[in-house]
Parts: C-alpha cells; sequence; structure tokens
C-alpha cells in the first residue's frame, strides 16, 4: 500500500478534546443516558456543540465510535496513557489501510492503528466506510475486540452473537435491531458501561441482550436478567430464555412466567473448617417455581424462596449442598461458588413448620413434625424421642435405623461409633449387644464384645482374631462398606500406619483404593506414613493422596516402592489453605527439586 507523510500535530491533536463542564440544554437531568453524557463530556471523550447543545439523537459514524472507545480506554487507565497513545499515532507510516482511504482523513491514523491491534477489520470489499453510521453490532464488537481481543465470530451463525454475549450488559434498552444505528447518546452509554463505571452498578441498570431467534432466522432483542455460571439468562414479554455461553445456543424456558421472572442474590454464611466464610448465590426463580441454570425444577411459591441458616455440609472439594425452602416445600441445592444446582425437592406436608428445619448430615433432617432421609419423610418414627447419631444412623424409643432402614431393635444397647479423624470417610460402624453393623448391614464376622477400630480413620478395623479394611472406591472420597477386605485372621501383631499402609508378620504392606495389597521392603521399626493434620483438613482425596506416602529411617516410599531420588530429610508436602471451591493442590518437594504428579509417577514407574 501507498505511505503518506506523518500527519501534522494539529490533525492528531483533534483526538483530544478539552475536559469542560457537562450541562446540555437538550440533556435533561432525569434522562437515563444523563449520567454517561456527563461523565464522558467532563473527562473529555466527548464534546457538545457551540450552540450549547449536545444533540444526543444525532446518528454516529464508524469512524466517531473508534474515536470515542480509544480515547475512553485511554482516559479510563485500561489502554495508552494519553501521551504515549499520540507519540503511537503519529508513528502509524501506512494511514491507507482501508482502500477507500486515501491517508489525509482525520480518522486514518486512529482506523489504522486499530485495524492493527485487531480492534476493526473493515468490510469484506477491503473498506472501513468511517463515515457511515455504526450499528448496535459493529459498536458492541469495537468495544469487546479494544478490550481483551476477543474473536468470535464462529459457525454458530450471526457474526455478531459472540460479542453480544461477552458484553451483555453494553446495550442500553433503547436497542431493538442488530443493525440500529448508534446515537451519541446511546454511544456515550455503551463507552461509560464498558470503561467507565463498575460492573455491578451496570448491573443495576437494564440492559438489551440480542441473541439469535431460536425459531427463525434474525435475532430476538431481550431484557438481560443476568449470568450464572456459563448460562445467561434473558426474556421477553412472553418468555423467559437461557443462552448457554460457550456455543451461543439459545432456549426457551417452559412454563416460566417473564412477569416475575428473574434471578434473586442470597448471601450465605457458613463455616468452612473453622473460619467463617459467605457466599453469594444465585437462584433463577418466578413467582411459582424454582429453576436450575438450565430449566424447571419444582416448588410452588418460588418467590417466597429463602436459605435455611447453617443447613450444609461439604459435597466434594468444590462444592457445599445448602438446603432452602419456599412455603410448600424445602430444597437440597448443591452450589459451586454463585451456580446451584436444585437436586431434590423434599416430600412436604401443609402442617410442616419449615423455621425449625435442621440438617443432620448424610441426608438426614428434620423438622418439628418430621424426619426426612434425601428428601423423603421417614414414617412412623416418634419425632418427640428421635435422636440422631451421626453418620447417617438415628433412633427413637422403638428402634435403630441407618438411612432410612430398620438397623436394630437393642436401643438401650445400640451404639454408634463415631472417628476421632472424619477426613477419609464417615463412620458406617455400630455395634449392640450381638452384632457389628457396617453401614446398616449385620456383619456377623466380628464379635461385637471385642470389636475395635485400629487407628483413628476408621479404614482398618476387626476383633481379637480377625482385621479387615474398608475399600475406598478409585475415584472420589466414599468408601464402601459392601465388602470390607480381609487382611489378616492373625490380629496379635497387627499394626495400621496411617491410612494406606499397614504392618503384620514383620511385613510393611500398601493397600491400593480398590483393595489390592502389596508388600514394601520398608523396615518395619521405624517406617511412618505422611498424614493431615487435624488443623489442615481437606477433602478424603487429598487425605488419601498424602497417605501413600511414607518413609522410614533410609528412604521415602510412594506407595510400596522406595524412591531414592528423594531426599530423606527434605521431603515433604505442602498444602496451603484453601477457600470452599478453590481446587487443591499437594505439593512436594525436597532440596533439590519440587514434584508434580506426573514427576512422581515417572519415579514410581522408574523403580
Amino acid at each position: 500500500m501507498k505511505k503518506v507523510p506523518l500527519l501534522p500535530l494539529f490533525v492528531l491533536s483533534f483526538f483530544f478534546i478539552p475536559r469542560v463542564s457537562a450541562d446540555f440544554a437538550d440533556v435533561s437531568d432525569d434522562s437515563e443516558y444523563q449520567e454517561s453524557i456527563s461523565t464522558l463530556t467532563e473527562m473529555g471523550v466527548i464534546q457538545g456543540y457551540s450552540d450549547g447543545l449536545f444533540q444526543p439523537d444525532r446518528f454516529v459514524n464508524r469512524a466517531e465510535f473508534l474515536k470515542m472507545v480509544y480515547l475512553a480506554r485511554t482516559i479510563s487507565g485500561n489502554g495508552y496513557i494519553a501521551a504515549d497513545l499520540e507519540l503511537i499515532l503519529s508513528q502509524v507510516d501506512d494511514l491507507t489501510c482501508f482502500d477507500d482511504m486515501d491517508g489525509l482523513e482525520w480518522f486514518a491514523p486512529m482506523v489504522c492503528l486499530a485495524k492493527q491491534e485487531g480492534v476493526v477489520q473493515g468490510h469484506p470489499d477491503g473498506k472501513f466506510y468511517g463515515d457511515e453510521k455504526v450499528n448496535a453490532a459493529e459498536a458492541v464488537k469495537m468495544l469487546v475486540r479494544s478490550t481483551d481481543g476477543s474473536v468470535l465470530e464462529t459457525e454458530y451463525g450471526h457474526w455478531a452473537a459472540g460479542y453480544f454475549l461477552i458484553s451483555p450488559l453494553v446495550l442500553p434498552p433503547s436497542f431493538e435491531m442488530v443493525d440500529q444505528n448508534v446515537t451519541r447518546a446511546e454511544a456515550a452509554e455503551m463507552i461509560w458501561r464498558s470503561f467507565l463505571v463498575d460492573q455491578i452498578e451496570v448491573a443495576q441498570k437494564s440492559s438489551t441482550l440480542m441473541v439469535q431467534n431460536p425459531n427463525e432466522d434474525g435475532f430476538l432483542a431481550l431484557d438481560y436478567l443476568g449470568k450464572i455460571w456459563g448460562t445467561h439468562f434473558a426474556k421477553n414479554e412472553s418468555s423467559v430464555y437461557t443462552v448457554w455461553a460457550h456455543d451461543f445456543k439459545v432456549k426457551p424456558i417452559e412454563d416460566a412466567d417473564p412477569s416475575t421472572f428473574r434471578i434473586e442474590l442470597f448471601k450465605v454464611d457458613f463455616i468452612h473448617k473453622g473460619k467463617p466464610f459467605s457466599w453469594n448465590l444465585k437462584i433463577p426463580l418466578d413467582a411459582n417455581q424454582l429453576y436450575n441454570n438450565l430449566g424447571y425444577v419444582g416448588g410452588s411459591r418460588g418467590g417466597s424462596f429463602t436459605f435455611f441458616e447453617g443447613a450444609f455440609e461439604p459435597s466434594g472439594e468444590s462444592s457445599y449442598y445448602f438446603y432452602g425452602h419456599d412455603s410448600d416445600h424445602i430444597y437440597m441445592l448443591r452450589c459451586f461458588y454463585e451456580k446451584c444446582t436444585i437436586l431434590r425437592k423434599f416430600e412436604s406436608s401443609r402442617s410442616e413448620n419449615f423455621d425449625n428445619f435442621e440438617y443432620l448430615g448424610s441426608g438426614v433432617s428434620r423438622t418439628s413434625d418430621f424426619v426426612y432421609v434425601d428428601g423423603k419423610i421417614q414414617k412412623g418414627i416418634d419425632i418427640n424421642t428421635f435422636e440422631y447419631l451421626g453418620d447417617g444412623y438415628y433412633k427413637d424409643m422403638n428402634a435403630v435405623y441407618f438411612e432410612g432402614e430398620l438397623v436394630s431393635e437393642d436401643v438401650e444397647g445400640f451404639e454408634h461409633i463415631i472417628f476421632s479423624t472424619t477426613y477419609v470417610c464417615p463412620s458406617p460402624f455400630s455395634v449392640d449387644s450381638d452384632m457389628v453393623y457396617i453401614g446398616g448391614e449385620p456383619f456377623p464376622a466380628l464379635d461385637p464384645s471385642t470389636f475395635k477400630i485400629y487407628q483413628e480413620y476408621g479404614l482398618f478395623f476387626g476383633d481379637d482374631s480377625s482385621v479387615y479394611r474398608l475399600i475406598l472406591e478409585a475415584k472420589g472420597p466414599a468408601c464402601s462398606a459392601d465388602q470390607p477386605l480381609l487382611l489378616t485372621n492373625d490380629s496379635a501383631d497387627f499394626q495400621a500406619i496411617g491410612s494406606n499402609y499397614f504392618l503384620t508378620g514383620g511385613i510393611v504392606y500398601y493397600v491400593y483404593d480398590g483393595g489390592k495389597v502389596v508388600s514394601s521392603t520398608a523396615d518395619p521399626d521405624t517406617f511412618v506414613s505422611y498424614s493431615v493434620n487435624e488443623e489442615n483438613l481437606y477433602d478424603q482425596s487429598i487425605s488419601r493422596s498424602i497417605g501413600s506416602f511414607g518413609r522410614d529411617n533410609d528412604f521415602v516410599y510412594y506407595r510400596e516402592k522406595k524412591i531414592e531420588a528423594w531426599d530423606l530429610e527434605t521431603f515433604d508436602y505442602d498444602l496451603p489453605f484453601a477457600e470452599p471451591g478453590d481446587s487443591i493442590s499437594v505439593d512436594w518437594a525436597d532440596k533439590k527439586a519440587s514434584y508434580d504428579w506426573n514427576d512422581i509417577n515417572e519415579l514410581y514407574l522408574a523403580n
């Protein structure tokens, strides 16, 4: 392309508008755009006319809008500082970057810089059309590409669909069509929303989300409601829609009431590993029912939904179960940060008193009228003598139950054994005068009078003759009580070492998840297992992975193998405190190096 001389300084200085007071006769104090027009004028991004008017309804062309974007980005601190921008503009050496530009246009430096930075691409015919009016789709694309450079023109339909989704709060409610031209007032509002105000404040204002019509060609202009994780919600007078962020697909929510549908924010306080936390949970609902991210769940008074205080429990490394209710039902929700999935709607009665709801653990909860297991009312339970024993066991004056099933009628002689440390798995063990119970099922192989737990984790157990181990699922934290693994029929010299190792017959053994037992060459007199202490408890899978390491006086071991490459004196792990929802990583290192799981497994396979 032809190169032209650099533009004179007076042309470049046209981009930088002096800051003035914003008081326009044609912009009233109650105008929905008054704040954005005033802010951008005072900051020098836009200016009025010599007659004291702003002319809010005059359309903006493509070059003018691009200029506003760069100035706002610069002044707000999201781009170049002003001096740098002026210098960079003066050094743009190709001012004929589009076929309809000869390099003498006032906007040539800005347009060609924007092309270099990927903010604009021009039309398919190679022209920019700087004097043509800018429409909604073009304006939103410039704003998105100027902030994060995202290229969202994909195979999922109209080229603008992704840009509207990545900036759903940009368009004010005056927009009804994708190709609607942008006025000066609307341009000020869009730029103000993008660069100059906190997004929490923007979310309080009405916005239009343009989405592709799922039933026919073209776009729908919807009232934007908000985003929960990867799902956007929007509505018009006739329907409520979800829009998936990853593929832009639009789907109506059946039976949703557009007139009352909203996303309600709930602040839930809870204790995590001894520390207080607050999560802001978002629940889609209308006056009739509650919703998951993608559709209807149930309930008849969604508008009155609230969370129970203190009713929660961990559901794994990254999420929690919370409980709430409307006027007719109790709900169990699994929440990960702001996103909640409603897992279960409890059975209910009109006589129910939800104010006395108490979640007890392992799926068991109660109110003043009923006992629930996994949301189902447990009939025949005497609520006046009901007592929760822990880990899914409970009783009344007549019998003992486990997760809804009858276990024993020996109420006086029944004892549920609670672990002193519970981060491996909940305790499935109970005894009465005649039987040992594991997960509520009789286990006649053991003598209840001599039953014992061999370490605080509860994985190794037995009596005076035999020793068993609970089987851990290969993935996840669960323990299986269905088929405990018999380790030995001679418990006299048995010793449990942490959660994964044990000693018998002078040999240290390692137990894999799933039940495989392998002997090691570790010194039985000095071998110890790594473990997580009570002050730094994490989910069960993390605790078990740490318990897969041990040491004697000579070597560090991973599972049953000694790893000679590790320095015995300094090899250890670091497990920083993680907030709820954070991914948890175990960092192993010695004085020579740090080791990730790929390093560890390579060393294991090499030995």
